[in-house]
């Protein structure tokens, strides 16, 4: 059996990183805005948690960062990111 989910989680971490950079945040910021800790942050970023069963981190991440749960998850952008205010 072929098991792809270690290569899909290691996507997940560059393309969640890639986001939060392109953003100018820093992990705490993003925490802030995602209403999770910066350790999580790290942790996924380093792909040291586990992405089964975190449908809501997930959510709050793709509204923190203004796109989409499959942009994060497929990096499949469906639309423009807003500016966000000031």
């Amino acid at each position: 059996m072929n098991d792809n989910s270690g290569r899909k989680e290691t996507l997940f971490a560059r393309r969640l990183k890639r986001l939060r950079e392109e953003r100018g945040w820093t992990q705490e910021q993003l925490a802030g805005l995602a209403g999770l800790s910066r350790g999580a942050i790290a942790n996924l970023e380093r792909n040291r948690q586990p992405l089964a069963g975190c449908v809501i981190t997930f959510a709050r991440l793709a509204r923190a960062l203004d796109t989409t749960v499959d942009e994060l998850i497929r990096g499949c952008p469906l639309r423009e990111p807003r500016q966000r205010p000031g």
